[in-house]
């Protein structure tokens, strides 16, 4: 059987619904192991939940010389 080509479209608001000053989070780390980095959006000054923006991780190359290089 031949694989079917699926399409998937999750709705996804990147913006809080209240108006106001926002902020950039992000968080980045690495290790021999690895390299993981993600970023959020918040509303400044309000109790709301960040929303995440966007995460990636990889594992660290080869050719890495030191951790504070990655």
């Amino acid at each position: 059987h031949t694989p079917k080509e699926v399409t998937l479209m999750v709705p996804r608001s990147t913006l809080p619904q209240h108006s106001g000053e926002l902020t950039l989070h992000v968080f980045v780390d690495a290790s021999t192991i690895g390299i993981g980095v993600c970023a959020y959006l918040k509303l400044k000054g309000v109790e709301h939940q960040p929303h995440l923006l966007m995460a990636k991780s990889k594992v660290t190359p080869p050719t890495a010389s030191t951790i504070p290089r990655l």
